[in-house]
């Protein structure tokens, strides 16, 4: 390479490569498939506010989703310490391509989305802010590495940034929501003197970082420690290896309950602040925030499956394979710690739910028409399956140990998903895609339940699953199946394959009992 800048950006695409390319696609799909779906049933409405919402959802989860992809393929700046180069250049060129190519993508989806669907959303506007506010996090993770303080100051910038981003569309400080459509000279002074201020906490965290000179929370963690976590200040003996493993799975990847109340809290803070006289935007978002619970569950699920010695190493180390515990044991703490997660993490969104709707009833100022009715009682179970679903699936990916399969998965059922969803829109007449899609919907449950089968079969061979829990699950998920089945036939709320791919997925959610122990049989013994 002729110069540092060109080198530092032909790494970024020769590490992410494929990964990059599967993050655009899974951030896509999803939107696609939900786009697809209000056109089908003409509910595209451009000026409706439900589709200002989709447009702001649909641009966080780009960010994040491609982000990450992004910040994991560019790895972190420490292993360039040695070279003969400045903070300075090396701060710039570590952001600048990944803000670039950020914003790119971005745009770049928003632009394809109006194209496809004739939204009319905004493009430049959510690129810039996407890309400066990418710097931040980055430099902010530099700053605060393996320190608590990276909780006070996610906590600082994401408030001030995220107010200041749903500012733009008047969900704060308006009544009047609305497309962010001009960016004004005042947005560009403020989104330049974001960029500034991350390159310029980039800077001193790398030379601080390059002298060791980290940033003590010594305090702060001793304090915490000894807040949620006595058993070593009181010198309390494990019973055995497997309660040993437990405490320190936990202990390391316990977040989803402190990720949902931190959430409510900030969510609630903003409302005091901003909106306190609109009681119905606070019961709405807390009641439809439970929906990020699955979402939260993913990327949780990505940290507990993650064994390797490092972080972004999918391959078990050896201080973990040799510990004495059978693979099923290793599997089953694993999948402990992941269901913890989502049922605490569940629990306190239902308690500050409880909260919410008794305080307004308290004061009178329910709204008039409540979101509860109208989705019915299995919105709770419903989140809560959904939940662990997306959670234990996502750890069993990673859990396997094999990057090539995680990156098929990334990349084929995403494009899979939007390749079918875009032949049914542009082949197929009206009538014919209600029937492929309610045909694939179909197909699709019965491989779920196959592959399902398929992984019990596999683990009884291998003596990691025993009969009593293989018959457990099969009754849980007969169950599960025949409520569901019960459900269409007294109120019916949509086609008949939609509840039949629902089954399918109460049998893809029991999978994980079974296919979490030969994924760790797969990654401790290759």
């Amino acid at each position: 390479m002729r110069s540092v800048p060109v080198a530092m950006t032909w790494e970024v695409f020769r590490r992410g490569g494929w990964w990059l390319v599967g993050a655009i696609l899974a951030a896509n799909a999803l939107p696609i498939l939900i786009l697809t779906a209000l056109e089908i049933d003409g509910a595209i409405d451009v000026a409706d506010h439900a589709m200002l919402v989709i447009h702001v959802v649909v641009v966080q989860i780009n960010a994040v989703v491609f982000g990450a992809a992004l910040l994991h393929a560019q790895g972190h700046p420490s292993r360039l310490y040695t070279f003969p180069i400045p903070a300075a250049t090396l701060a710039f060129w570590q952001l600048t391509p990944v803000m670039l190519l950020v914003g790119l993508e971005i745009a770049g989806s928003t632009a394809v989305l109006d194209q496809l669907f004739k939204l009319d959303w905004p493009l430049w506007g959510p690129a810039l802010f996407i890309a400066v506010g990418l710097a931040s996090v980055q430099s902010l993770f530099w700053l605060t590495e393996k320190s608590v303080w990276i909780i006070v100051g996610l906590a600082a910038v994401g408030g001030v940034l995220g107010t200041w981003f749903m500012s733009r569309y008047g969900l704060v400080f308006s009544r009047t929501p609305h497309l962010w459509g001009l960016i004004t000279p005042s947005d560009v002074l403020f989104l330049l003197a974001v960029g500034v201020g991350a390159y310029a906490v980039g800077v001193v965290a790398i030379r601080k970082a390059r002298c060791g000179e980290a940033l003590n929370s010594q305090k702060l963690r001793e304090w915490l420690d000894r807040l949620f976590d006595p058993a070593p200040a009181h010198g309390l003996p494990f019973r055995g290896p497997e309660q040993a493993q437990f405490w320190f799975e936990w202990r390391r990847k316990g977040v989803m309950p402190a990720m949902t109340v931190f959430g409510m809290v900030l969510g609630l803070l903003g409302w005091l602040l901003f909106s306190h006289r609109m009681s119905k935007e606070l019961y709405e978002a807390v009641f439809g925030g439970g929906a990020i619970l699955p979402i939260g569950g993913f990327i949780v699920g990505l940290i507990v499956g993650s064994v390797g010695p490092t972080d972004g190493r999918f391959e078990m180390g050896n201080f973990l394979a040799t510990r004495p515990m059978s693979d099923a044991a290793m599997a089953r703490l694993i999948l402990k710690t992941a269901g913890r997660n989502v049922f605490f993490a569940w629990l306190f969104w239902i308690a500050g739910f409880a909260f919410i709707f008794l305080l307004l009833w308290a004061i009178k100022s329910l709204p008039e028409e409540l979101m509860l009715p109208k989705l019915g009682w299995w919105y709770f179970p419903g989140l809560l399956a959904a939940s662990w679903l997306t959670t234990a699936v996502a750890a069993v990916v990673v859990l396997a140990g094999r990057a090539a399969l995680a990156l098929w998965l990334s990349c084929g059922v995403p494009g899979i998903l939007i390749g079918l969803t875009l032949l049914s829109r542009y082949a197929l007449s009206p009538a014919e895609q209600q029937a492929f899609g309610n045909g694939a919907l179909v197909v699709a449950s019965v491989a779920l339940v196959l592959g399902t089968c398929w992984f019990f079969r596999m683990a009884l061979r291998r003596r990691m699953v025993g009969l009593k829990a293989a018959y457990c699950a099969l009754g849980l998920w007969a169950v599960s199946g025949a409520a569901v089945m019960v459900h269409w036939s007294l109120a019916p709320a949509a086609a008949l394959s939609v509840y039949i791919f629902i089954v399918g997925l109460c049998a893809l959610a029991l999978a994980p009992l079974a296919a979490a122990p030969l994924a760790v049989s797969w990654n401790r013994h290759r």
